[in-house]
């Protein structure tokens, strides 16, 4: 109880006497009951006219029979104006009834008027304001643990052994959409699931036995039906003891990692899908493209659960297209037959967007455009749902698509598979092109066959065997042979006068020599000679082997009879040629190579003499050949004299040469061919040179283009010269108005010395900036903030010549930042400051106050019966009134005082300078009148009030909390007061708080220093007056308070935990002490032990009962346990199992304070019960008060009929001695016979019955 000079107590009594009794018995003994103040008025309205002015009373007295009201009405308009104080009833002996009704509405205790003295009236009085303060701080607690986890993050909840919830926070209510009620009792595996139900259960069972922590992933149904994956952690939570006392927990959100996870999983997946299929073409053989394609079609359509993959390819003229390619999924039609040379005129929607490299993307077929109707009707004959097709690219030119349709049902794709068509599209391209090139070889090499035959030299093609292949008019007519049969004849038949050396010749050229000669004697059948210059080559097949020999001969008969006179111009001519710095070879259509420079020598890597073995074919690149090759066409049918092209040679080193080539001929008089000329120039450097140029430029304009980030590029001017899309829509200019703007413009006033600074400061010193933070003003005059990084262009010679800029838009980024943070620091239902800022506030202004020597003052303001509005009217309503209330405040404070919301109907406010404690109370009765004005809420007049406490900086506290908590105690005394008004806080308020935390210390240590006691009350027969039993009572030796009964502690141990291990202590020493005294001799007796609800519902206690009989020795059919009717009504299946088990072990049970509670007569007479102990609420009054004697008349014999024995506890008067005996009662205990006493006067009381 709260230490305090002088009590105020009301007294409401009509009768004088009464209350001049009464006030004596207060003044009797003062060491019970402090000193007090009595205030007596006879009439109820009197005394709500008292408490409604504001009068202070620390506890009530009232009577029931007044002249202006009478019954439980009485009681009832009392409690409406003090709902805080403590009550207690004064009664006569007829209204015994009424009194019970007013200790269920909230009477702390009830005194019957000629039955109480001044010790016991001051025991009740003292005992009824302790009791009303304990229960007002247990729902201070109750508040504040739900406050702390409904402002946790994460979902926190709380179940019982069985999985039901027995605590959840707002969060779970919030995620789950569910409310309160809905969730009480209700088992958190409902909502998982129901493919990882059973797992889930499995690892919450798992850690319960095992006592071990839960981590467990799972899908958890969110409010709109939607499962989100959950992380769930928490573990068992056991008492000292070892019992069970709940299963706790929390749960986050990992939808997003798992997201993560899964399309990492497809990553993975597509990356291997591409480098399987770019393996398996690169393997293929051209002649097997074909069927390679159609297998990558089906892997891709399989991979992505298509229903149709396909290739279209247009013609040259892109007027039809054809479906080349095609793959159906198990029972899809496929439609390759009938999509044969379309013409692409129907399709002009279609054509545009793909040959204008856009892929197409169709969800819905419904949904095409107006202008695609003709693609619909197609698609829909296709039966197709859905469709997506990227062009197929083939050096720079759309050439077909590659498509995907679903026809089974819609689907809808994602951009990874966009970006598959792309990359798939690609490979195809590049296989369909080498499968092209392949076809074009050998179309070459067809038209070499027909360049040989028709060659003005001559030239000769010879298989391994020297059979002939091919050979040229020329060939047959220098010869002087017959053509006809020669194909297939071997160049020994034909000529088997040839010398054995030309057979070695031969030999080397099979083996990969190229064998040459300028100058040789031939000597024909007939006998004459000619003089020939001659080559052979070897040429290889496809795969490189050596097929066989090239020769190509020319009679020189008559030019080594010019020789002689070209000999000496010839000279001249090689100084020239030789000095050139351009590449030139002399080429005979005969001899191939006849000269080169020492130039084209260093341009190919060869010597002269491998050079001139080499012919022009071999050393052309394949891809350049076709092209060249119909230019010599043209040069040798004479239909051109020379021409120029820019082509590959492929180096000695196997190196690639880009060289301008330049091929001059030179005819005889009769205009057949004498000779070429060819000039190559070496433009390798150039080549490389232009192509990195435009890789560059391609890499920097798909960069600048595709970039999110805004760039733009000033010259040192200040003029704008380029600037990317994304600028251009983030300031709202054309590129074109830009250019005509200075940068300067686009920045507004107040940033342009900012922007100086970093030009002077960084980038002119150092070329770069660093990352900072601006605003631009956009063409229509607003501005938005974005991040800068700039840095300087300069040239060749290191001079600047301009600066680019990246520029990233950040408005989003502000706004989400400021409502973030506006979200962190205020309440979501009124968007008033919340306790985190309204703390952070008070500091600031304690700092101030400290250095202007002010004082600061915070105002706790919490809405009296707001609850009742919430229950009667419903929450939308309570949030509607709460939300007004902010307003009105707010409306009656100054710009620099803070009003917050707490929590719940509280309300703080800060007053940050003060000069005077009057000020504030000013402001305080100011919001007292405020709130008494009416507030219509959704068409009802709602009158309130409020209760305010406050206190001062620095008198009641320098830190913020401390101040808070102050106003807030003095806030409680203001509603204990009567409400309506304000109270300045004081430290008394505290005093009751530190007493109870002293006793609780004292209480936790009680039993290991062996305070505790157990006194023994008699229970005896009531017809023969001996004692059959006792029943055990703890008691507290306290040092500094002396001997405390149970009423004194016994809620504070359960309130704390402790009374569990109480119980089991006085279990163990009344068993103890029984069996010590049936040692002695004396006659065994049962002795009785309470057990307390929280005792019995241990998991353990049939053991520990079986446990504590066995290590006493006592048997247990001399142990009677009893409980309370509400204790063996919780858990009915469970509770009948215990009890069952305990009488078949031989313990008795009894039901005690029977007649209180609320039990069933039809669950009792299943229960193994012995005995009933009728409360001492009705033993008190009988025989006068006839409801109670009518009422233990009723137990007697219902407890009879059910064979049951019947105590009567608390009998102190031989009338209700005689009573109970008249009604055949079978036992009784009370002050008539003995009080509790201790175990040794307990032993003397034995001794004494046992003498006689």
């Amino acid at each position: 109880m709260a230490q305090k000079e002088l009590f105020n107590v009301l007294l409401i009594e009509d009768n004088p006497q009464d209350a001049r009794l009464l006030s004596e018995l207060l003044q009797h003994d003062d060491s019970v009951f402090p000193p007090f103040h009595l205030e007596c008025v006879n009439r109820l309205a009197t005394a709500i006219d008292r408490l409604k002015t504001g009068a202070t009373f620390d506890i009530i007295l009232v009577d029931f029979t007044l002249p202006d009201s009478h019954g439980i009405e009485t009681f009832s308009k009392i409690v409406e104006y003090a709902p805080s104080l403590p009550i207690v009833v004064v009664t006569g002996l007829n209204d015994k009834m009424i009194a019970l009704e007013a200790m269920r509405q909230g009477a702390q205790d009830y005194l019957v008027k000629g039955e109480m003295d001044g010790k016991y009236l001051a025991r009740v009085m003292r005992y009824a304001i302790e009791r009303k303060e304990l229960e007002q701080k247990i729902v201070r607690h109750e508040k504040n643990f739900r406050k702390m986890a409904n402002t946790a993050p994460a979902m926190l909840w709380i179940s019982g052994w069985d999985g039901n919830f027995t605590f959840f926070n707002q969060q779970w209510l919030d995620f789950t959409g569910r409310i309160l009620d809905q969730d009480s009792g209700v088992g958190w595996f409902e909502c998982i699931h129901a493919e990882d139900s059973k797992s889930i259960q499995e690892a919450y069972w798992a850690a319960f036995h095992e006592r071990a922590g839960l981590r467990a992933e799972f899908r958890l149904r969110r409010f709109d039906g939607i499962y989100c994956w959950m992380l769930a952690t928490g573990a068992p939570s056991f008492s000292e003891d070892g019992a069970f006392t709940g299963f706790i927990g929390s749960c986050i959100d990992i939808t997003e990692l798992k997201q993560s996870e899964k399309e990492l999983k497809y990553r993975l997946e597509f990356e291997k899908l591409i480098a399987s299929i770019s393996t398996h073409f690169i393997n293929l053989k051209s002649d097997e493209i074909e069927k390679g394609l159609n297998l990558a079609l089906q892997i891709i359509g399989e991979f992505t659960g298509v229903d149709r993959s396909y290739i279209f390819q247009f013609s040259e003229n892109r007027e039809t297209m054809t479906n080349t390619q095609e793959w159906c999924r198990a029972g899809i039609e496929p439609q390759i037959q009938n999509l044969q040379s379309i013409s692409t005129k129907l399709y002009e929607w279609f054509m545009d967007q793909i040959c204008n490299f856009k892929s197409i993307y169709v969800p819905k077929v419904e949904e095409l455009p107006a202008e695609a109707g003709e693609l619909k009707k197609e698609l829909e004959r296709e039966n197709v749902c859905s469709m997506i097709c990227a062009p197929l690219v083939r050096s720079g030119a759309v050439v077909g698509f590659l498509g995907f349709d679903a026809v089974r049902h819609p689907s809808t794709w994602t951009d990874d598979v966009i970006s598959l068509l792309r990359i798939v599209g690609e490979m195809f391209v590049n296989a369909l092109e080498r499968k092209r090139n392949e076809e074009a070889l050998r179309q070459g090499e067809e038209r070499l066959r027909m360049f040989i035959e028709h060659a003005p030299a001559a030239i000769a093609m010879f298989d391994r065997e020297m059979k002939y292949m091919v050979v040229s008019h020329r060939w047959v007519s220098d010869f002087n042979i017959d053509s006809e049969d020669l194909i297939g004849r071997s160049f020994y038949e034909v000529f088997p006068e040839i010398p054995e050396r030309w057979k070695e010749i031969h030999q080397r050229c099979l083996l990969g020599a190229v064998e040459k000669c300028e100058e040789d004697i031939f000597e024909h059948a007939n006998g004459t000679a000619d003089w020939l210059e001659w080559e052979m080559h070897p040429w290889r097949s496809a795969t490189g082997e050596i097929g066989g020999v090239v020769m190509f001969t020319e009679v020189i008969t008559k030019r080594k009879q010019t020789e002689a006179v070209i000999v000496e111009s010839e000279r001249r001519l090689r100084s020239y040629f030789n000095l050139s710095l351009i590449g030139i070879a002399i080429i005979s259509p005969m001899k191939g190579w006849v000269e080169v420079n020492d130039k084209l020598c260093e341009i190919l890597g060869y010597s002269h003499d491998e050079l001139k073995k080499m012919t022009w074919v071999e050393l052309t690149y394949p891809e350049d050949l076709v092209e060249d090759l119909k230019q010599f066409e043209l040069l040798l049918s004479g239909r051109i004299d020379s021409y120029s092209i820019e082509k590959r040679f492929v180096r000695k080193d196997d190196k690639v040469v880009y060289a301008k080539t330049d091929v001059q001929c030179v005819r005889k008089a009769d205009g057949s061919v004498n000779y070429f000329i060819a000039v190559v120039e070496d433009i390798t450097a150039k080549v490389e040179v232009e192509q990195e140029y435009v890789k560059t430029e391609e890499k920097y304009r798909s960069l600048y283009n595709s970039s999110r980030d805004g760039i733009l590029f000033v010259d040192m001017a200040g003029k704008i010269l380029e600037s990317n899309p994304a600028f251009l829509n983030m300031i709202g200019y054309s590129a074109e108005e830009l250019k005509k703007i200075h940068y300067q413009k686009l920045t507004p006033a107040s940033w342009r010395d900012l922007e100086d600074n970093i030009m002077k400061n960084q980038i002119l010193k150092r070329g770069y900036s660093d990352i900072y933070e601006r605003e631009y003003i956009r063409k229509e005059g607003s501005v938005f903030p974005a991040t800068i990084n700039s840095w300087m262009a300069r040239d060749k010679e290191g001079n600047p010549f301009g600066i680019w800029f990246t520029v990233r838009d950040v408005s989003e980024r502000k706004k989400v930042q400021e409502q973030l943070r506006h979200l962190v620091y205020h309440d979501v239902l009124t968007d008033l400051p919340n306790r985190t800022l309204f703390i952070d506030r008070v500091d600031r202004a304690i700092v101030a106050a400290r250095y202007n020597q002010k004082l600061v003052s915070v105002l706790f303001l919490g809405v009296d019966h707001f609850k009742k509005i919430n229950d009667t009217l419903g929450h939308a309503v309570g949030d509607r009134l709460l939300q007004a209330v902010s307003g009105r405040l707010r409306g009656y404070l100054q710009e620099t005082e803070t009003v917050t919301r707490i929590g719940g109907d509280e309300f703080s406010i800060l007053l940050p300078s003060v000069d005077r404690l009057e000020d504030a109370i000013k402001i305080a009765e100011k919001l007292l009148r405020a709130m008494q004005i009416p507030f219509l809420i959704r068409g009802h007049e709602l009158y309130l009030s409020c209760s305010i406490g406050l206190s001062f900086y620095p008198n009641d506290g320098e830190k913020p909390d401390l101040l808070l908590r102050n106003a807030d105690s003095a806030m409680e005394r203001a509603k204990t007061l009567g409400r309506n008004n304000y109270q300045l806080y004081s430290a008394l308020m505290n005093a009751k708080a530190l007493e109870r935390l002293a006793l609780e210390n004292g209480l936790r240590h009680a039993l290991e220093r062996k305070e505790f006691c157990v006194h023994y009350q008699p229970q005896v027969d009531i017809q023969t007056g001996k004692i059959i039993g006792m029943e055990a009572l703890i008691r507290w030796q306290h040092p500094d308070l002396g001997l405390l009964s149970p009423a004194e502690f016994l809620n504070l141990a359960e309130e704390t935990g402790l009374i569990v291990d109480m119980d089991e202590w006085v279990l163990k020493e009344a068993c103890n002490q029984n069996r010590q005294w049936q040692i002695a001799g004396f006659t065994p007796v049962r002795v009785s032990v309470n057990l307390t609800a929280r005792q019995f519902q241990q998991k353990d206690i049939f053991k520990s009962i079986e446990g504590i009989l066995q290590a006493t020795g006592l048997p247990a059919e001399f142990l009677e346990l009893e409980l309370t009717e509400g204790s063996i009504m919780q858990n009915l299946e469970e509770t009948t199992q215990i009890l069952q088990k305990l009488s078949d072990l031989g313990v008795k049970i009894s039901i005690d304070d029977f007649g209180t509670g609320y039990s069933s007569l039809s669950h009792l007479r299943k229960f193994p019960i012995n005995s009933l102990k009728i409360d001492q609420s009705f033993v008190r009054d009988i025989p006068v008060n006839l409801e109670d004697t009518a009422i233990v008349k009723a137990i007697i014999s219902m407890a009879h009929s059910l064979n049951l024995e019947v105590v009567a506890e608390s009998v102190e008067t031989e009338a209700q001695l005689d009573f109970l005996r008249t009604e055949n009662c079978d036992k009784m205990q009370g002050f008539l016979y003995s009080k509790p006493i201790s175990a040794d006067k307990f032993t003397e009381l034995l001794i004494s019955e046992k003498n006689g």
